[in-house]
């Protein structure tokens, strides 16, 4: 019985507490036969309607639909500063949005790096949101068409080398 009043207290505890988690997830999947990486982002729809507005893009309702090219172009801007791709020569690799999708708290945001000939060793440099977020916690999944490698993010970490095999 003890043991069940002190789970009670824990979770009474945790239930009000203020503690947040901030994470956000990116999908990446090589596709050799275009010769691009496609990639998904997963956001909390309020931490990114606060990036855009943090860095002067206005004030964005995300399930707007009348706001669409704003947001897009708010996009179009954070993204390629927040992540960087590189490939096995450290030469950088330029990010294209190719357009969001909102679904209430989350919203996804899809992308493609072109010209992408191998992901033998890429490395990649993610911050997003940890100007907003020092404790921001960034997951990624890497998938090559054979292996995925998985690695997080997070301010004492934001350059990561992949390693795949080919």
């Amino acid at each position: 019985m003890r043991l069940v009043k002190i789970f009670v207290l824990i979770m009474i505890v945790g239930a009000f507490g203020t503690h947040e988690y901030y994470i956000s997830i990116f999908r990446l999947t090589f596709n050799k036969t275009e010769k691009q990486i496609q990639g998904e982002l997963k956001v909390f729809t309020d931490d990114l309607e606060l990036l855009l507005k943090t860095n002067d893009h206005g004030v964005l309702a995300l399930d707007d639909k009348s706001q669409k090219a704003e947001i897009e172009e708010g996009l179009r801007v954070e993204l390629p500063k927040h992540v960087k791709y590189f490939d096995i020569k450290s030469r950088p690799k330029e990010l294209s949005l190719v357009g969001f999708e909102n679904e209430g708290d989350l919203t996804w945001i899809y992308f493609t790096i072109d010209d992408v000939k191998s992901i033998k060793e890429p490395s990649l440099d993610i911050n997003w949101m940890l100007d907003l977020y020092p404790g921001q916690v960034n997951i990624v999944h890497f998938y090559d068409g054979i292996d995925e490698v998985s690695e997080f993010y997070s301010l004492a970490k934001t350059r990561i080398q992949f390693i795949f095999s080919e």
